[in-house]
């Protein structure tokens, strides 16, 4: 995924079984301590560790207070060489 115009590795999450009502695929919410970003199929995935683009791997909590999201932030595709169909890949 990319973030702020850099890659965003995502390396452990899982699908909290919640759907994601009105949110755009990639929106990015943080709340209670948990990051989750909205699916294309309508569900949240929670994400629990991700690596940011030479940065060292950090709890999804820990990037979000890093970074300060902004409400409506979202995580976009990457396209090029070696990064997949243009959709957002997780790898859990």
């Amino acid at each position: 995924a990319g973030f702020r115009g850099k890659t965003c590795r995502i390396l452990r999450s899982r699908y909290s079984g919640t759907i994601a009502d009105d949110c755009e695929p990639g929106t990015i919410e943080f709340a209670s301590d948990r990051l989750r970003v909205s699916c294309g199929d309508g569900r949240w995935l929670e994400i629990d560790r991700l690596q940011m683009e030479n940065k060292n791997v950090v709890s999804g909590a820990d990037f979000a207070n890093g970074v300060h999201l902004v409400p409506g932030e979202r995580f976009t595709t990457i396209e090029g060489p070696d990064r997949g169909n243009g959709d957002i890949n997780y790898i859990d």
